[in-house]
């Protein structure tokens, strides 16, 4: 530790390939005190942080172009259709839709009610400072009086999230990241309350999408290994990717999509060749 001001010191740790999650503490031993550690209880328990950026990837997605997802369920006026379009679509030809095909409205002469019910869905940890986010898209038509035709997003029975009147698609965002970890449903609900004034659009439901924040590893052209260098290491993939397919991946690659044309094709023209061995050995020679 390097001394700084006051009580505030600086420290640096050994470099780190992408991906890999350093773990680390903290000892201190006064002539009052001591021998102190941090975390507390160290070296038994550590710090740790992970090595990349935070980028959103997408961990769950669902369409209707196929009808109802596998483990999806509806009940009341709940289905996917084609009819009743509002332009222009947000995705595709098919949705989600509580309503009448016929009539394009939801007035069955009675109370109606209705859930449309994804299957259960395993939200992934995120690393910290992540987050998970939900979206879809949705348009609404109904008496938009309070307290009649009621509708709602719900996860796991817990109301999330309320969709105004839109008579266009719009993009509704819904943060999960209380839920990460765990498995949600998601419910979309629709009650009439009544049987008057039911003559309106209803509600279409599509594009249901969930993303979640990941550790994203940015590597160079020419880093196959990803540990922040063009060096000898690589030069040797190199050498296999020069003589042989330019798609196979190779399985020492930190993951199997790491391919050659991923990493030695500088010139981005789909083969790598001997003109991607003098950019190599330019990349090989100078630091990164």
């Amino acid at each position: 530790l390097v001394p700084l001001s006051g009580d505030q010191y600086q420290a640096t740790l050994p470099g780190a390939n992408c991906d890999d999650t350093p773990e680390y503490y903290v000892s201190a031993e006064g002539s009052e005190s001591g021998l102190k550690t941090a975390p507390l209880g160290a070296p038994a328990n550590v710090y740790s942080a992970d090595v990349g950026e935070l980028a959103m990837a997408i961990v769950f997605s669902a369409r209707f172009e196929e009808g109802l997802p596998p483990g999806w369920s509806t009940t009341g006026l709940w289905h996917v259709s084609g009819a009743c379009e509002v332009s222009p679509p947000c995705d595709g030809s098919s949705w989600a839709y509580y309503g009448q095909d016929g009539s394009c409205d939801y007035d069955t002469g009675a109370r109606t009610s209705g859930e449309l019910t994804s299957s259960w869905i395993a939200l992934p940890t995120i690393p910290p400072g992540g987050e998970i986010e939900l979206s879809y898209y949705s348009t609404l038509e109904t008496e938009d009086e309070q307290g009649y035709d009621v509708v709602g997003l719900y996860v796991n029975g817990s109301l999330v999230d309320t969709p105004v009147e839109a008579p266009a698609w719009e993009a509704r965002t819904v943060d999960l990241t209380a839920y990460a970890g765990q498995s949600i449903q998601l419910e979309w609900r629709f009650d009439s309350i009544d049987d008057y004034y039911n003559d309106y659009h209803g509600w279409q439901v599509d594009a249901v999408t969930i993303r979640a924040s990941e550790i994203e590893c940015t590597c160079w052209t020419g880093d196959w290994d990803c540990d922040g260098f063009v060096d000898l290491d690589d030069y040797i993939i190199f050498a296999d990717c020069l003589t042989g397919p330019d798609e196979e991946p190779d399985p020492t690659a930190p993951t199997t999509s790491r391919q050659c044309l991923d990493v030695y094709d500088f010139n981005d023209d789909d083969d790598v060749d001997l003109s991607d061995f003098m950019n190599f050995a330019a990349a090989l020679a100078a630091p990164i």
